[in-house]
């Protein structure tokens, strides 16, 4: 009896591995940071996707808080640059911040079209939803956005891709109008 249920949960686990269980990391994979494991989720929306890689609560939440959660489900194709529950632990102002202060940072987490980091290294600076642009660059191997490591790139959801990054990305700031300048 004892060697049946064995089997049965060896062979369950395996399917679940094989056929892309939400949230599965791949048999490759299995041994890997979870920042170099690759996830089976394009069907899912943004929120399911996030939730199963585990390591992004604090964004969930704050995405939730702002409506924008809502915003990127209903979205036809985006990126987003996902600062890491770790990410948001060293940035202590994100937990301070009003809801349209945070609104403002996290638009600034968003491309309005889905691109890959292949892509994204192809471009010198990505168009965010704030308005603002975000430089990207490669050094040592890393792919890097402002400030910010891309530590797990290219995890698609139903609508668009998730780069996890190490750190908030800092709004950019924004030049004046030429009509307002003395």
């Amino acid at each position: 009896m004892k060697t049946s249920l064995r089997t049965c949960f060896a062979l369950l686990l395996a399917g679940a591995l094989v056929f892309g269980y939400p949230g599965a990391v791949s048999a490759q994979d299995a041994d890997k940071p979870i920042e170099q494991a690759s996830y089976t989720t394009e069907g899912q929306d943004v929120l399911a996707v996030l939730e199963s890689a585990g390591q992004y609560t604090m964004l969930i939440d704050a995405l939730k808080k702002t409506g924008l959660a809502r915003q990127l489900e209903n979205a036809p194709a985006f990126t987003l640059f996902a600062p890491t529950d770790a990410a948001i632990e060293k940035s202590p102002d994100f937990k301070k911040m009003t809801t349209p202060e945070l609104t403002s940072v996290l638009r600034g987490h968003v491309v309005m079209e889905a691109i890959s980091s292949e892509k994204a290294m192809a471009m010198k600076a990505i168009p965010l939803a704030d308005g603002g642009e975000a430089m990207m660059a490669s050094q040592g191997g890393k792919t890097r956005i402002g400030e910010a490591t891309i530590v797990a790139p290219d995890i698609k959801s139903a609508n668009g891709v998730i780069h996890g990054i190490d750190a908030v990305l800092q709004p950019a700031k924004k030049m004046p109008d030429e009509g307002n300048r003395r």
